[in-house]
């Protein structure tokens, strides 16, 4: 039975079949040119109203040619990727290259630790979608900001990704932590939560976002505390904010629910950041 669990690499497909493309499925793959992939569940809420619906629309795809489907485990939830049409539909004009892929890439080494990642993505860009204050103007994954400059690779630090958000003519740049809670909350207090402080000072930016507040993504209130606690006290005056981030249904709103680094955590909203 484990073997016809696991390795089932590509999905495969009926003949490619005719496919009316709506706005959502425009947005499907554009949402899949940005992240390379996704697995299902990060899709809802963003594009789809439920995984129901987002399950029937992907098979449809799929066999359109327009996205590719991965399954490493009959138990884990789909991978997915463009596919040949989908890169053709988003070819930008003669010079661009992205449609000549003749076959699907295989899913590019995306851990956990991606993945949730991208689930923020997902969730923080529907979240500002819904907000009559703030919008999302730039959010950059880890391997689209490239490089980092030379004193933070000395550190050992790359933010898991960075975002930019808007409010009126104001903005705010961010960078993103997410934990898991695989590492010491000292660790996280000193290796992480200092180099911020450190690159704040020096007005430092990554991808063209300029890094003035850092976003920790924590699995429960327990492990904010406990982060909070490690953070020694010249560093508690940063733009430090913490949430649990616990993909559950009720818990989709990323612009509410987080806390500064403080003795006693107040509750706040994100609009709270700005001046």
């Amino acid at each position: 039975m484990a073997s016809k669990r696991r390795g089932l690499g590509r999905l495969p497909r009926r003949p490619t079949v005719s496919v009316e493309l709506s706005a959502r499925d425009r947005l499907l793959l554009s949402a899949l040119r940005k992240a390379r992939v996704l697995r299902t569940p990060d899709l809802v809420p963003l594009i789809f109203p439920s995984l129901t619906v987002a399950t029937r629309r992907l098979r449809r795809l799929h066999h359109g040619g327009y996205v590719a489907l991965h399954c490493e485990d009959l138990h884990e939830p789909s991978r997915i990727l463009l596919d040949r049409r989908g890169y053709e539909l988003l070819a930008t004009g003669p010079g661009d290259k992205t449609a000549e892929r003749v076959a699907p890439p295989l899913p590019p080494q995306v851990g956990e630790h991606g993945f949730l990642t991208r689930r923020f993505w997902s969730l923080l860009a529907h979240s500002c979608h819904q907000s009559d204050a703030l919008t999302l103007t730039r959010f950059l994954f880890e391997e689209e900001y490239g490089s980092t400059p030379q004193d933070l690779a000395q550190a050992r630090y790359r933010p898991d990704a960075v975002f930019q958000l808007g409010a009126g003519d104001q903005s705010l740049g961010f960078a993103l932590e997410i934990d898991r809670g695989t590492e010491t909350p000292s660790y996280v207090a000193t290796k992480k939560i200092a180099v911020f402080a450190t690159a704040r000072a020096g007005c430092l930016a990554i991808g063209g976002v300029k890094l003035q507040a850092l976003a920790i993504a924590v699995p429960t209130a327990r492990r904010a505390a406990a982060i909070s606690a490690a953070t020694p006290p010249d560093l508690r005056h940063l733009p430090v904010i913490v949430r649990p981030f616990t993909l559950t249904p009720d818990d989709l709103d990323l612009t509410t629910g987080w806390t500064r680094l403080t003795d006693d955590p107040v509750p706040m909203v994100l609009m709270d950041l700005f001046p």
